[in-house]
């Protein structure tokens, strides 16, 4: 009995020992497949930024050009909403963007965009309200309509857009166009810059309310589609476009006030007539 029993364990033994054989191998074999797909190929990339395929864009074309153009029709296969704004010609990437997506982008560093106004850091855009940057990229205008202040704020707006953080696209002109304050901005241009007291001008950062008010402040219970509104408030860029062609870049609409009508509906007296009213408004 002593002798059945010791091969009985040695026989459980030698079957413990291959299953563990039999495991360590599926583990290993496992591995194999996800590292490279099967053993003796190999590595294939995943798709994304993390693991790129140097072929996709390092073509060995005959120039740099030409080289530079096939990887930006490369970047469009993957990021399919950007190529159909392009083919659209919507927003900033279809009207004033440039056709190759790595004059600006960087693969190996997706985050940053360079352009001709300085280096932008994707990361320090968190928590900036939009509203800073569609001062001039609002898909409206071209950017060759910037002045030359304008231009030079434009190298503080990318370069220093983490300091726009939980301030408002008011404030953010504010810190050239203010003469109640002093800013290192103010500094940036050698030029004049037009600075203005803001309590002594049209209301800003305050909520529009529509039906609210009376007579010459009376919101109209539609605001005009073609006024941007920020989070619901009126702000510099509600009225003003940085890349307009109109004198003191105001929005450009068919007549002078139907900027000021696209938001207030004046209840005027029989004999008045809106643009006399509003004449009035605007004297006090």
């Amino acid at each position: 009995m002593p002798v059945f029993e010791a091969l009985a364990a040695l026989l459980l033994l030698l079957g413990i020992m291959k299953n563990l054989q039999l495991g360590l191998l599926i583990i290993i074999f496992s591995a194999g497949l996800a590292h490279g797909g099967s053993f003796g190929e190999t590595d294939q990339p995943v798709a994304g930024h993390e693991s790129p395929d140097c072929r996709q864009c390092h073509l060995k074309s005959s120039s740099a050009g030409a080289e530079l153009a096939a990887a930006s029709n490369n970047c469009l296969s993957c990021h399919s909403t950007m190529a159909s704004s392009k083919n659209r010609g919507l927003g900033f990437h279809g009207n004033q963007a440039q056709d190759r997506c790595l004059q600006c982008h960087s693969y190996h560093q997706p985050e940053m965009i360079t352009t001709t106004r300085g280096t932008i850091d994707l990361g320090s855009l968190a928590q900036v309200n939009e509203g800073h940057c569609l001062s001039c990229h609002d898909g409206k205008g071209s950017l060759n309509l910037l002045s030359e202040a304008h231009l030079a704020a434009a190298t503080l707006y990318h370069e220093q857009a983490s300091s726009l953080k939980g301030i408002s696209p008011s404030q953010g002109c504010l810190n050239c166009h203010s003469n109640n304050t002093a800013t290192a901005w103010q500094l940036a241009y050698d030029g004049d810059v037009l600075e203005f007291s803001e309590h002594a001008t049209h209301p800003f950062e305050v909520e529009v309310i529509p039906g609210q008010g009376s007579y010459a402040h009376r919101i109209r219970r539609e605001i005009d589609p073609r006024i941007p509104l920020f989070e619901q408030t009126i702000q510099c860029q509600t009225c003003h476009q940085l890349t307009a062609e109109t004198p003191d870049l105001i929005l450009a609409f068919d007549e002078a006030t139907d900027l000021c009508l696209g938001c207030h509906q004046f209840r005027e007296k029989p004999a008045t007539q809106p643009d006399q009213q509003l004449a009035v408004a605007v004297s006090r």
